[in-house]
C-alpha cells in the first residue's frame, strides 16, 4: 500500500476515494476553511447538479510537524469532517439522520484504522471525537468527527 503524503491534494484524493467506495455517502467536499459554521465551498457545491446528500464535508486540516528523532519528519494532521443528511425538520427525522450519520462516522473511522494498520499513515492511538452537528439551509443534521493521523513529510521537506 502506498503511504499517504502530507499534502492537501493527497488527502483530498484519499477521502474522495473513501467516499466513492462507501455504500451510503454520495458527495465529498473539501472545504476551503476550517470553520464548520461557514462552509462557503460546501454551500456552493450543494447548489450544483453533481451534489447529492448524504454528503461529507472535510475542513482544512490543522498540521503540526515533528522530527521523530530518526530523521523522519512527520505531520500530525488534525482532521475534522462532518457527515450531513437532509431532514424534513421534524424531531423524528432529525433523530433518524443523526443515527445514520453516526454509523457513517464509525464506518470512516474503521476505514482510517484499516489503512493505518496497512501502513498508509499512522494513528498513534485511536482517539477521536464524534458530536451531533446541524448545518445550513437544507435542514441538514449529522455528526462531526475529529481525529488525528500522522503522515510522513520527508518528500515535502527532505531528510
Amino acid at each position: 500500500m502506498t503511504r499517504l503524503s502530507s499534502d492537501i491534494v493527497s488527502l483530498e484524493a484519499y477521502f474522495a476515494d473513501l467516499v466513492e467506495k462507501d455504500p451510503e455517502i454520495n458527495t465529498y467536499v473539501l472545504e476551503i476553511g476550517n470553520n464548520p459554521f461557514e462552509m462557503e465551498r460546501f454551500d456552493a457545491e450543494a447548489k450544483t447538479d453533481a451534489f447529492s446528500y448524504p454528503a461529507m464535508a472535510m475542513l482544512m486540516p490543522m498540521i503540526s510537524g515533528d522530527d521523530n528523532g530518526m530523521h523522519d519528519f512527520e505531520a500530525r494532521q488534525d482532521l475534522a469532517f462532518a457527515f450531513l443528511y437532509t431532514t424534513d425538520d421534524t424531531v423524528a427525522s432529525k433523530i433518524e439522520k443523526y443515527k445514520l450519520a453516526q454509523l457513517a462516522a464509525w464506518r470512516f473511522i474503521k476505514y482510517l484504522r484499516r489503512d493505518s494498520k496497512a501502513g498508509m499513515f499512522r494513528i498513534e492511538k485511536l482517539s477521536y471525537k464524534i458530536a451531533p452537528f446541524e448545518y445550513g439551509s437544507d435542514n441538514c443534521v449529522g455528526q462531526y468527527v475529529i481525529i488525528t493521523i500522522i503522515t510522513n513529510t520527508n518528500s515535502q521537506i527532505g531528510v
